[in-house]
């Protein structure tokens, strides 16, 4: 039994609401110590200590499992038994990564190992953690749940927290990251660690667990369930459940949106012209933590009012981590990146004289690009599979590729127009290629949100924004809604092709008069820097300018979306939803 985890069933089965039979208590206790769980119809929180089962109720109370009692889900372990076993003492603990990190002090190359630790007598600050109410039916999916978990907001609270850190590759089995419960000292209340801080002396016991042990159930609801199979899309879903996406920066305080007005145009240029500055990408991850700590005071209410401070750590925020995941977006895919990526590849597509064989390539490379930011910046709360990206990736590569080349073999044989004409038209080719296939592309690569719809939430009036404030509870979804992803998509399409013109036409129609001029004839050479830098100073103006067209995050009156939501509707009637970039 040493340095030994045993599991039954799996993360993937319970995301697929397996949930009606488990295993006997019992049973399980014979496995070890510690650990946590669930109990049947994922009523509730399960945690370990000492042999003994506490259910963490959604009503608040907390009640003792009796050994005949079932768990669908569970992990557990013999910290006595550990030969790994060590413990550690220190002050201070900010965040989940800060416990994360002094996991990693403690044993080497956690990332590809499980890891168990135990926190007794814990004083914490500040604690946020959830509770899920149960299935309302048969097999109901745990990510159905999330509207009906219950999270409470304690201060100077003290208590056990018992966790499990599972590696990245064991996702669908667990689920990557930390999991951990907490239980009150007095034993009455505890739930799903979301977040804690504390900043007293702490001593934490830990073990790694070479072993890995996994029961899968025998019954026919396991047997008969449609488990996922990719890993990635599990884990974002399980932590969006744990209010890990939308709320990654601690707080149930809520952020301004802007410090410009957002229902008027110029106001939302200003806001796109701040998460589309370039200057954003020489920000440094020490410089991120810090925007994202000076952002948890005020949602914290540490700092009551926004400064010049703080509306600069919002921009650095903004521009860097996506709104859906909490999660950086990879740098080159950034819309603070937008311009500098794609200035060599619209360089390269306007070049004067292309072949086929060059205007294929950059036809390619543009395309390429235009996936990796669709995919990285689409609204994440219905996310995309790879066959699908890779089907969406091939068909806009052929619909830009096909425009392109038929526009180059029909521009040349138009008869009764100048040469000057045909010169220009042959210029704009690039363009309607661009066009055409950067709106298909976008519908494409976001089709799957068109048909299975985006997360629509109430939108909140000030009063209730307070009230949320003091209790701490998140704002959920209110399902999904077809209606808004397809307004969500059609604006982003649009958008897109606003960004595209000016760019693929002012530089080449520029271009074609300062070629006509004796300076640049004399000077062949400078004829790419030039084209460069119009399109460089023409990008920078028309990315803002193309964005602010429509807003970001958006309500619309809950009558004009699908009926299950006609009486769902927030303040004035309103759900808002996110449109991504």
């Amino acid at each position: 039994m040493a340095d030994r985890l045993y599991q039954y069933s799996t993360a993937s089965a319970l995301m697929a609401g397996v949930a009606s039979r488990g295993i006997r208590l019992s049973h399980l206790l014979a496995h070890g110590s510690h650990g946590l769980g669930t109990m049947t119809s994922i009523n509730g929180e399960v945690v370990i200590i000492d042999s003994t089962t506490y259910h963490l109720q959604s009503t608040g109370a907390v009640r003792v499992v009796e050994p005949h009692e079932e768990l669908p889900f569970a992990m557990i372990t013999s910290l006595q038994d550990c030969r790994t076993k060590q413990q550690a003492t220190f002050v201070n603990l900010s965040s989940k990564q800060s416990l994360l990190d002094h996991l990693r002090t403690l044993f080497h190359g956690i990332d590809n190992r499980f890891v168990f630790f135990l926190i007794p007598r814990l004083r914490l600050d500040y604690l946020k953690a959830r509770v899920v109410r149960g299935q309302q039916y048969p097999r109901q999916p745990l990510s159905e749940l999330g509207d009906a978990q219950k999270v409470n907001t304690y201060r100077d609270v003290e208590g056990s927290v018992v966790g499990f850190w599972s590696p990245k590759y064991m996702d669908g089995v667990s689920v990557s990251g930390l999991h951990m419960h907490f239980l009150s000292e007095d034993r009455q209340f505890g739930g799903h660690v979301l977040e804690l801080e504390s900043t007293t002396q702490i001593t934490m016991q830990a073990a790694v667990l070479n072993e890995f042990d996994l029961e899968v159930p025998g019954h026919d609801e396991f047997g008969e369930a449609t488990l996922g199979t990719d890993g990635e899309a599990l884990r974002k879903r399980w932590h969006r459940l744990e209010g890990e996406m939308s709320s990654s920066i601690p707080g149930s305080r809520e952020l301004p949106r802007s410090q410009y007005d957002l229902t008027t145009y110029w106001g939302r240029v200003r806001e796109a012209a701040g998460i589309s500055d370039p200057r954003m990408l020489f920000v440094s991850s020490s410089g991120l933590e810090n925007a994202k700590k000076a952002i948890t005071s005020y949602k914290k209410g540490d700092v009551r009012e926004m400064s010049p401070e703080l509306w600069r750590a919002k921009q650095i925020v903004d521009s860097t981590l996506h709104p859906d995941t909490g999660e950086p977006v990879f740098l080159p895919f950034r819309m603070s990146s937008f311009v500098l990526s794609n200035l060599v590849v619209t360089a390269g597509m306007l070049t004067p004289g292309l072949q086929t064989t060059g205007t294929l390539l950059w036809q390619i490379a543009n395309q390429s690009l235009n996936v990796a930011i669709n995919a990285s910046n689409a609204n994440k709360s219905t996310p995309l599979t790879t066959s699908m990206m890779v089907k969406s990736y091939l068909m806009a590569v052929s619909a830009s590729c096909s425009v392109a080349l038929g526009l180059n073999a029909i521009v040349p044989r138009i008869k009764n127009i100048s040469p000057n004409t045909k010169l220009i038209l042959g210029r704009l080719v690039p363009f309607a290629a661009v066009s055409s296939a950067t709106a298909l592309n976008v519908l494409l690569m976001r089709g799957e949100e068109i048909r299975s719809g985006i997360d629509v939430y109430p939108v909140l009036s000030e009063e209730e924004k307070k009230q949320r404030e003091l209790t701490g509870e998140p704002i959920e979804s209110l399902g999904k809604s077809k209606v808004a992803a397809k307004i969500a998509v059609g604006e982003t399409a649009i958008s897109r092709v606003l960004n595209a013109t000016p760019i693929m036409v002012l530089p080449p129609l520029i271009l074609v008069q300062l070629e006509k001029m004796d300076w640049l004839k004399a000077r062949p050479r400078l004829v790419t820097p030039v084209n460069l830098g119009l399109i460089l100073t023409t990008s920078i103006f028309a990315l803002p300018l193309a964005l602010g067209a429509f807003p970001s995050r958006q309500a619309i009156a809950a009558a004009s979306l699908e009926p299950e939501f006609w009486d769902k509707g927030g303040e004035g009637g309103k759900l808002e939803f996110n449109r991504g970039m």
